[in-house]
């Protein structure tokens, strides 16, 4: 199996869903990666009041295997910021 040598992160794709069965089903779905975990996407074409096409969508669960954490655990997770050193905590006092 080929191995990626590109960095997917913060990138989607989206393709025409040629399973698309009722008028509410999503006209595009691919998926977007987003702190390492790739997601799945949905999207619609809509027309706006005064003509303009556009899409509209959502990002859904994350997608499990291949690396893929349930979203419960990575991307839901809030990040802690990295510990200082004491050197710089002593800096900031101000006496």
């Amino acid at each position: 199996m080929a191995e990626n040598n590109y960095d997917n992160e913060r990138r989607f794709v989206l393709f025409a869903n040629e399973r698309k069965n009722k008028d509410t089903d999503p006209t595009h779905q691919g998926s977007v990666t987003l702190g390492g975990v790739e997601y799945y996407l949905d999207a619609w074409t809509n027309t706006s009041s005064s003509g303009k096409r556009y899409l509209s969508g959502r990002i859904g669960n994350a997608k499990q295997g291949a690396g893929a954490a349930p979203a419960t655990t990575r991307a839901a997770t809030p990040r802690s910021p990295a510990p200082r050193r004491e050197a710089e905590l002593h800096e900031e006092i101000p006496f």
